[in-house]
């Protein structure tokens, strides 16, 4: 939607609280609205509001932690979060939220417990990733690896962050040359990310491996 048809939105769901101040669904829409608007304060004040009538409520709950979150308070998201996702487990968003959080608090274990089942029942790539971070905080980059290995092999065009992390990872299993055909793989799909060729020069020995093995590879090919 559109920022005007937003703030359009936005007083109309004020002239509705004004005239009822206890219909609570015109707060949720009204915290929504000034979330898209960039207005987080608002927003805050909207969605208590709204969780002071519907405490019950784990869209509530989702969309206030996922907010504060974003605006950086990480100590008042996570119980916001962890709410929500025991109203309801299923609860997608709010679930890669908090497991952003616990990796953000140095509780790679709880992320890892929390976004394991969802990864498992088939999810995105943002969430395969951050597992991938928690697991490589915990020190399994083997299993790092192996799932942003799958990531990227099921999908190219992943994120610029999962093709940084999986270089990390494969960095951290002694495997150079796959860290640098890695960072290789991904300048093709982000060819201007200073990060990747900065990582990919991290390499020099991965380098000359990984060119090298394609030399060979090139003079089989030749000789068949």
């Amino acid at each position: 939607m559109q920022a005007g048809k937003v703030a359009d939105a936005a007083q109309a769901f004020e002239d509705v609280i004004h005239l009822r101040p206890d219909f609570a669904e015109a707060y949720f829409a009204l915290g929504v609205a000034y979330s898209q608007l960039g207005k987080s304060e608002e927003a805050e004040v909207a969605l208590r509001s709204y969780l002071k009538q519907e405490p019950q409520s784990p869209d509530g709950h989702a969309i206030l932690g996922i907010l504060l979150f974003h605006d950086g308070r990480i100590a008042d998201a996570g119980p916001e979060l962890e709410q929500a996702i025991r109203l309801d487990r299923s609860q997608f968003e709010a679930t890669k939220a908090l497991g952003r959080v616990y990796n953000l608090e140095g509780n790679p274990a709880k992320a890892i417990a929390l976004l394991r089942p969802l990864v498992s029942s088939g999810a995105d790539d943002e969430a395969r990733t951050i597992l991938a971070s928690a697991l490589l905080s915990s020190g399994d980059a083997g299993s790092a690896a192996r799932l942003l290995e799958e990531t990227l092999t099921a999908n190219p065009h992943s994120p610029l962050q999962t093709y940084i992390l999986a270089a990390r990872a494969a960095r951290d299993t002694h495997n150079l040359p796959k860290a640098f055909e890695i960072c290789e793989r991904g300048t093709k799909i982000y060819p201007n990310s200073e990060r990747l060729e900065t990582l990919a020069a991290s390499f020099p020995e991965a380098a000359l491996i990984e060119r090298t093995s394609l030399h060979i590879e090139q003079i089989k090919n030749n000789l068949k």
